[in-house]
């Protein structure tokens, strides 16, 4: 195996290649999220999203029981209501 060269790191035996690139945590990796993947984002219980929710500080989409949290707005209408 060969060192890792510009963040792409050839592994010969399995004739694979593993492009590994930094994290950055608090840029969402999708766009709609559940609420417990939005409280993990945020650092927050999912009760507190339940909360923040029923207050109309995020936005979100409801289709009968499923619900799902634009992650981009929720930041965004957290950041005007001085939360965040």
């Amino acid at each position: 195996m060969r060192p890792a060269t510009d963040g792409v790191q050839e592994l010969h035996a399995l004739n694979l290649k593993i492009i590994m690139t930094p994290l950055d945590t608090k840029t969402p990796t999708k766009r709609f999220m559940t609420i417990k993947e939005l409280a993990g984002y945020f650092g927050v219980s999912a009760t507190t999203i339940a909360d923040w929710k029923r207050d109309g500080l995020l936005i979100y989409i409801q289709v009968r029981r499923v619900v799902r949290f634009d992650a981009a707005a929720c930041e965004e209408s957290l950041r005007e209501n001085q939360i965040l």
